[in-house]
C-alpha cells in the first residue's frame, strides 16, 4: 500500500528514495547534530520523553529495542539508558559513522555500551546482526515521510517485533502546505536554520551544496500524515493502533511544525 503524492500522482520508487537519501545524508551527517541551532538534538528530546512515557513495552534494563533510521544516534542515545539493548540502524553509512565516532569518543567512566550501530538498508534485505532478531519495541522518528511506501516499512518492522510488542513511529502531522527543501529562507532566518528532525534524518542546511542529490525525491510525503494514513499503515502490517498524539513541535525557518507518535502493537 502506497499513498498518493502530493500532487496526486505515486510517490517516487524505493530506488531513487533510497539513493536522494543516502547522498543527501552522505552530504549533512558531520554537521546533523548541529542544525537548525540545536533543533535536531531538541526535538530528539521532546520525541525520546514521549516515547518513554507512552510507549508501554519500554521497562528499565529489560527492553530490547530496534530503532529504525537511527542516523547520528539522537534518539538512541537517549533510550540507551532505560533499555537492554539497541540496534541502531540506518540506511547511510555516514550517519552510521557520526554514531560509532560518539560511542568510540565516550569517557571509560560514563560509557554507553549497549548500543549496536548497524549501517543498512532494511528494505533490501536483513543484515547479519539481526537475522531471525526480535526484539520488545521498534522506533522510527521523523523518517515515515522519507519512504515511498510507508505500509511496508511498517510491515518490514513488524518482522522484527516479538509478539506483543510494540512500534512506535514520530513523524509530521498532516499539514496542506508541503515540506520543501529548497525554499527561501524567512526574513531574519540564518541560512543554516533549517528543518530540523530530532531524529537523525533532518533535511537542512547544506542541502545546496550537495551534488547529485536529488532534492524532490528526498521527502516522499511532503505533507506529512493523517490518522487514517497511519492506521491503514499498520492495519496492512498486521498491526493494531494502540494511540497517536501529539508529540513535540519545532520552527524551521520560521514555519511551526507537529509531530505526532503513534504506537502500535503486534498481536
Amino acid at each position: 500500500m502506497s499513498g498518493p503524492s502530493d500532487n496526486g500522482a505515486a510517490p517516487p520508487s524505493h530506488q531513487l528514495v533510497t539513493e536522494a537519501n543516502r547522498a543527501f545524508y552522505a552530504a549533512t551527517a558531520k554537521e546533523y547534530d548541529n542544525l537548525g541551532k540545536g533543533a535536531t538534538v531538541q526535538l530528539a528530546q521532546d520525541n525520546a520523553a514521549s516515547i518513554l512515557e507512552r510507549v508501554p513495552g519500554i521497562k528499565d534494563g529489560q527492553t530490547e529495542l530496534l530503532d529504525f533510521a537511527a542516523g547520528t544516534g539522537l534518539l538512541s542515545m537517549l533510550l540507551a539508558p532505560r533499555v537492554k539493548s539497541i540496534y541502531a540502524v540506518d540506511l547511510s553509512e555516514d550517519m552510521v559513522g557520526v554514531l560509532q565516532s560518539k560511542l568510540d569518543a565516550q569517557p571509560a567512566d560514563a560509557r554507553v555500551d549497549n548500543i549496536h550501530p548497524i549501517a543498512a538498508d532494511l528494505l533490501a534485505s536483513t543484515p547479519p546482526q539481526l537475522e531471525g532478531k526480535q526484539v520488545d519495541v521498534v522506533t522510527c522518528t521523523m523518517a515515515f515521510h522519507h519512504f515511498a511506501d510507508p505500509a511496508r516499512v511498517a510491515s518490514v518492522l513488524s518482522g522484527f517485533l516479538r509478539s506483543g510488542g510494540y512500534l512506535a513511529i514520530v513523524d509530521l502531522i498532516h499539514q496542506d502546505e508541503p515540506i520543501k527543501l529548497d525554499e527561501p529562507a524567512e526574513h531574519g532566518q540564518a541560512e543554516g536554520h533549517e528543518h530540523g528532525h530530532g531524529h537523525d534524518h533532518g533535511h537542512g542546511h547544506g542541502h545546496d551544496q550537495q551534488a547529485g542529490a536529488n532534492k524532490d525525491n528526498v521527502i516522499a510525503h511532503k505533507h506529512g500524515f493523517s490518522r487514517q494514513d497511519m492506521l491503514g499503515f499498520f492495519e496492512a502490517a498486521g498491526l493494531k493502533l494502540v494511540e497517536m498524539e501529539k508529540s513535540s513541535q519545532f520552527n524551521w525557518r520560521g514555519r511551526m511544525f507537529d509531530t505526532f507518535l503513534a504506537v502500535a502493537q503486534k498481536p
